[in-house]
């Protein structure tokens, strides 16, 4: 080795911690999954102190894909907004099964079928 050579060693490993240790976890379950993910909801402390729920998707070896705190604060708002939400979800579903029947019924009708021998052969049933 030459004088002027200088050597540099490998940089230490940090040691591996748990994803709830990572993230203030102070409590939390599973609700859950979402294809391989798990769902979990809790309580974290974030860096700064403040007290939040989260909702947080993991796969199975602890790697967190989402993990999104709410401050508590916030947390009536938005659960008033999910709940809006749902409710629309439902509007929205509804209106989807309406257009595929009426796309259904549009082909039956080019058959011949109308909508009356449909009723007709659910009532003789």
């Amino acid at each position: 080795m030459s004088k002027n050579a200088t050597v540099t060693k490998a940089p230490a490993k940090r040691p591996v911690r748990d994803w709830t240790e990572a993230l203030g976890v102070i409590e939390s379950r599973v609700i859950g999954a979402h294809g391989n993910l798990a769902v979990y909801v809790g309580m974290n402390r974030d860096r700064n102190g403040q007290l939040n729920v989260f909702i947080a998707k993991v796969t199975e070896t602890g790697f967190v894909r989402t993990f999104c705190p709410i401050p508590l604060s916030l947390l009536p708002r938005i659960v008033e907004a999910l709940q809006s939400y749902k409710e629309r979800a439902g509007e929205l579903e509804k209106e989807a099964m309406i257009k595929e029947a009426a796309k259904y019924l549009r082909t039956l009708a080019q058959y011949g079928i109308s909508l009356k021998d449909i009723e007709r052969l659910i009532k003789s049933k």
